[in-house]
C-alpha cells in the first residue's frame, strides 16, 4: 500500500498541472511496475538459491559416481589448480616496481634489476604474501587490508621508493 500512495503523490501533482502523461504513468503504470519487480526479484531469489544448491548437490554426486574412490585425488588437484591460477592472476596484474638505484661499483643501478634478477616478481608476490597473513593469522577483513596496503603504497611513492 506504501508504493501505491508513493506513486499516488506523483498522480497528485501531474494532476495539478493537468499533464495527463503523468496522471497515466504515475496512477497506472509504474505501480504496477514496481509491484511486479519487487515480487519478482524474491521469485528469482529463491530460485537461484535452490538452483545453485540442487547443481552444487547433483555435481559432486556425479563426480563420487564418475570418479569414486578417486575423487579426493581430482579435488586436490582442482585445489592446486585453482591455488596456480590465482598466483598466475595475481602476478599478471599485480605491477609494484621500486624505482630507487643503489650504487654498485662506480654506478648506481636501479634496485629493480637488481631484484628482478634475483627472483623476478618478488614485489607483488610479497605484495600477497603479506596481504594472505593479514586475513589468516591477524583475522583482518580485506577492507581493512585493502587500507594497509594503500597507505604502504602511499608512503613508499611518497619517500620515492616506487
Amino acid at each position: 500500500m506504501a508504493l501505491y500512495s508513493f506513486w499516488n503523490t506523483f498522480a497528485d501533482n501531474a494532476s495539478h498541472n493537468n499533464d495527463d502523461r503523468g496522471i497515466v504513468l504515475n496512477h497506472l503504470v509504474y505501480p504496477q511496475i514496481t509491484t511486479f519487480l519487487l515480487r519478482a526479484e524474491a521469485v528469482f531469489l529463491a530460485i537461484s538459491y535452490i538452483a545453485f544448491h540442487s547443481g552444487y548437490k547433483l555435481g559432486v554426486g556425479a563426480i563420487d559416481t564418475i570418479v569414486g574412490e578417486n575423487s579426493k585425488r581430482i579435488t586436490d588437484a582442482f585445489n592446486i589448480l585453482g591455488v596456480m591460477v590465482v598466483g598466475a592472476l595475481a602476478a599478471n596484474t599485480i605491477v609494484l616496481k621500486i624505482v630507487a638505484k643503489i650504487p654498485l661499483g662506480g654506478k648506481s643501478q636501479p634496485l629493480q634489476t637488481v631484484l628482478d634478477g634475483i627472483f623476478p616478481g618478488l614485489l607483488p608476490l610479497a605484495m600477497v604474501i603479506l596481504g594472505w597473513w593479514l586475513v589468516s593469522s591477524k583475522q583482518m577483513t580485506a577492507t581493512k587490508v585493502i587500507i594497509i596496503m594503500v597507505v604502504i603504497v602511499t608512503i613508499g611513492y611518497l619517500i620515492g621508493l616506487f
